[in-house]
């Protein structure tokens, strides 16, 4: 029940707000645990799951990508491509230079694409197979990766991402910091 309090404003009667929140009943009681969610909370978890697919379908493309670096011919070309894989396609970057700084690397390379596509720095050590570390927009053309061991040796490629299934490599490139 409603009544007119203090100053005119309607107000709920005390007796009904206080059945209400005791859980044994009255007009808007809810059985424990079972209370609306506000709508606040509903849009919140939309956002969130919208984020987790994205971010999902983003692992999934630089996966299928580096699954096709890591099996490609001699040739640079793959000759047993599936429907739909990523392919090499367009001019890859070029003139990759590496600065060694100790615990930093500063990769640059040379935009085959005057600012038109995104870039993607591919690192590992010697002998392993290079998995993307950063990713950077057009127009970059270089990139510091830190917090390296320096006296490890690091082997770098940059891959100019066409679209979500056409990209280029650059050739790699390595430290050579000698073994002390």
């Amino acid at each position: 029940m409603y009544h007119r309090g203090e100053g005119g404003v309607w107000q709920q009667d005390p007796a009904t707000t206080a059945a209400r929140d005791s859980g044994t009943g009255g007009p808007a009681s809810y059985p424990k645990g079972n209370e609306p969610e506000p709508a606040g909370t509903r849009r919140r978890g939309m956002a969130l799951f919208a984020v987790i697919a994205a971010t999902l379908a983003a692992i999934v493309a630089v996966a299928a990508m580096v699954f096709t670096l890591a099996h490609r011919g001699g040739t640079g070309e793959r000759t047993d491509t599936p429907p739909g894989a990523p392919t090499v396609a367009g001019a890859p970057p070029g003139d990759v230079r590496l600065a060694d700084r100790g615990t930093e690397i500063e990769v640059s390379w040379s935009d085959p694409t005057r600012a038109t596509v995104s870039f993607m720095i591919t690192m590992a050590h010697p002998g392993e197979q290079l998995k993307p570390v950063k990713t950077v927009g057009p127009g970059q053309t270089s990139n510091r990766i830190e917090g390296l061991n320096p006296s490890l040796d690091y082997c770098f490629a940059v891959v100019a991402v066409y679209a979500t299934d056409r990209f280029a490599a650059s050739p790699q490139q390595c430290t050579d910091r000698g073994k002390n």
